[in-house]
């Protein structure tokens, strides 16, 4: 075997190795990848769960301190009024809107004192409140598992308004932590979650794993300390596992055809590699040339030189290519707000304005492809050149017929720009910008997020410049009327999400817009 061809060997085994050296050492820094946003979930949803509970908690204690200072309360106790107490106080909290499961309203050694619960007995009650010690603040809050459920009390002292008059009694209220509770907690954790209350102490971070769910356990204590129950969380990971199996397959396929094109042009290259060497210099010094016809001839000498300087020479004039390229996209820009503009001069101030107010926009939402956004605004009329100058200049209201026409420019626009590549999100953007957020607009009748986010900006903008605008068939309306408008409009016409940033960055206090800007 010649010594060309052991080499082509070697070099063509070891690709081979190399690539299946690395599809192994794929799944390792993807299992870290897993297990690193496994850790981080799991911290982020025991965090939820325990913000959750502490808002529960402080809403409770704030009802409590609401009803149990107060002086109107000491005053139906001097007169031992037990119906005001029942009205405004015990009986009232049972059975009111609050969510509240116990109420018990004890009174120093008084018959006065009442119990309402559906669940806990009087003896129960009892004991929860002689298990609290001595109130050190307005109000203590605690858990309890009673008859195999948790619940969360709170009991303050009953006093006046300020808290100088001496306690009289005390109120306790208690919530049970059942599905209804629980209910608001499953959505801050995502879709297809469940929670169930369990009585195994484990970790916090421990954590089982099945095929597409993983289950975490979150405990509860007493104010001692002493662990009460838990809560089991099973959470749907199925997207994750997805997300790597995909990174797997595509980088395991990338490596494939890696290996093969690197094999097949080895073998090819080989068979005359001075040859080709030579092709290819030339070939490069064609292209830089602009002759992208070219038949690559055989050409001469000091190889590695020349391939470098053609090189150079084919980078400078890809990059003159892209600066006219660059160039030729403004021009048609230019262009095509020239001809808006001929057809309705009224588009002139208007597009621009737009176009300003949703760069605004799309800047303080931090959108990427905000300049995409702008240019848009700058010609999301340009369907109006199908539009009849009759229709687009009449001086009074349209007819239902010629509004009819009006309705068409989106899709008008769409299918102009559908021609040239470089407008292809552009395109999207205007044929949907009359889209209303709940469907109720045209050309489509999208509705939410199927509206490209690009046309939601952009409807906002133009509805508001549209409104302070003067029209020969209506005054304009002042800044802060158009701004209430679209205001109210939120969450009908408009993306209630591109509503508040417009309101924010059209308000100078807050954003620094100059009163210019409001008024243009």
């Amino acid at each position: 075997m010649k010594l060309t061809s052991k080499y082509l060997l070697g070099m063509i085994l070891s690709i081979f190795a190399a690539g299946v050296f690395s599809i192994t050492l794929i799944m390792l820094p993807l299992n870290r990848f897993q297990h690193d946003n496994i850790d981080r979930l799991l911290q982020e949803k025991s965090r939820t769960i325990e913000v959750y509970l502490q808002k529960q908690l402080i809403d409770l204690q704030e009802k409590n301190i609401e009803y149990a200072y107060w002086d109107d309360t000491l005053d139906a106790i001097g007169r031992r009024d037990t119906a005001w107490l029942m009205t405004n106080i015990s009986q009232y909290l049972f059975e009111s809107p609050f969510d509240i499961d116990a109420v018990y309203l004890q009174l120093n050694d008084d018959p006065l004192s009442q119990i309402y619960s559906d669940e806990l007995t009087t003896q129960q009650i009892y004991q929860v409140l002689s298990s609290v010690p001595v109130l050190a603040s307005p109000a203590a809050t605690f858990l309890r598992l009673l008859n195999n459920e948790l619940y969360m009390f709170s009991v303050a002292p009953i006093s006046n308004n300020d808290g100088t008059h001496p306690a009289v009694g005390s109120l306790l209220l208690g919530r049970k932590m059942d599905e209804d509770f629980l209910l608001p907690l499953a959505d801050y954790l995502g879709d297809s979650t469940s929670i169930n209350l369990a009585f195994v102490e484990v970790s916090n971070a421990y954590h089982t794993i099945n095929e597409d769910s993983i289950s975490f356990i979150h405990n509860f204590f007493d104010e001692k300390k002493q662990y009460l129950a838990s809560y089991k969380v099973t959470l749907d990971i199925s997207a994750t596992n997805q997300l790597k199996s995909r990174l797997f397959l595509n980088i395991s396929f990338l490596v494939f055809v890696s290996v093969i094109l690197c094999t097949a042009g080895i073998h090819y290259f080989s068979r005359d590699f001075t040859k080709r060497f030579n092709n290819v210099v030339e070939g490069i010094k064609l292209i830089a040339a602009g002759n992208y016809t070219q038949k690559l001839p055989l050409l001469g000498e000091s190889e590695i030189q020349s391939l470098s300087l053609s090189v150079n020479q084919l980078s400078d004039s890809i990059l003159t290519k892209i600066s006219q390229l660059q160039k030729s996209y403004l021009q048609t820009i230019e262009a095509l707000v020239t001809t808006i503009e001929v057809k309705d001069p009224y588009t002139k101030g208007h597009s621009e304005r737009v176009a300003k107010y949703s760069l605004l926009i799309s800047n303080y939402l931090h959108i990427d492809n905000a300049g995409i956004i702008e240019t848009a605004a700058l010609i999301h009329d340009i369907g109006k050149i199908g539009i009849p100058e009759s229709i687009l200049n009449k001086p009074g209201r349209l007819t239902e017929d010629e509004f009819s026409y009006i309705k068409q420019h989106p899709e008008i626009g769409y299918k102009i720009l559908d021609m040239i590549e470089e407008f292809h999100e552009i395109k999207h953007i205007i044929r949907h910008h009359h889209e209303w957020f709940n469907g109720q607009g045209y050309p489509l009748g999208l509705s939410g997020e199927a509206i490209p986010l690009g046309a939601r900006v952009i409807a906002v903008a133009d509805a508001f410049d549209a409104m302070t605008s003067s029209r020969p068939y209506k005054p304009p309306s002042s800044a802060s009327e158009a701004l209430e408008e679209i205001r109210r409009m939120s969450g009908k016409q408009f993306d209630p999400s591109v509503v508040n940033a417009f309101l924010a960055v059209m308000n100078p206090s807050l954003q620094g817009v100059s009163q210019t800007v409001l008024n243009e």
